[in-house]
């Protein structure tokens, strides 16, 4: 049996109609990434990032990369993510030029929160003593480490210091200040 030209456009075509299928599905369920601070509403974002990477070079830290389809869908693929361990030196709302992440002060950064995973969390508290806005709190009958909601912007500094095998901390895009654009 040959394998001919009407054979591969057939196989082809099926591949592509399988990847619309099963691929967009995926796509589809793509959560929500943590953004950087001064990042406007979702929608907004996604429609005047230019997905330039200005932001991403300007991060002193080197706690911003691009999103992958599977953190933010097709909308969301090249646009700046939040990793970990945000300083909130802001330079990254400054060489944005279409203000998809707006100047703001340190004290409106308000980029998610810390999830605290209690099957993960060993209890030595090293977040606890990273934490540069006091919001992570010790608690000593569990040995679990409790998350001060109205204290946590989401900067991820407490990430990298947790010693578990598997990471006990992670960013949630939950409760972030993202403003609308007005219009």
């Amino acid at each position: 049996m040959s394998f001919g030209r009407r054979d591969f456009l057939r196989l082809t075509a099926y591949s592509v109609g399988a990847f619309a299928v099963l691929g967009t599905a995926n796509i589809a369920r793509a959560e929500t990434p943590v953004r950087p601070p001064g990042a406007i509403a979702e929608s907004d974002f996604l429609s005047l990032c230019l997905r330039c990477g200005r932001c991403i070079d300007a991060c002193p830290e080197h706690v911003l990369r691009r999103a992958t389809l599977t953190e933010g869908g097709l909308a969301g693929l090249n646009t700046p993510v939040l990793t970990q361990g945000c300083t909130l030196c802001l330079d990254c709302t400054k060489e944005c030029p279409v203000e998809a992440l707006l100047p703001i002060a340190e004290s409106e950064a308000r980029m998610g929160r810390i999830v605290v995973d209690s099957e993960l969390c060993v209890g030595c508290w090293l977040c606890v003593r990273e934490c540069p806005h006091e919001a992570l709190v010790r608690n000593n009958e569990t040995r679990v480490v409790e998350v001060d909601l109205n204290k946590c912007v989401g900067c991820g500094i407490c990430i990298p210091v947790c010693p578990a095998e598997e990471n006990a901390l992670s960013l949630s895009p939950e409760g972030a200040h993202r403003p609308r654009l007005r219009g």
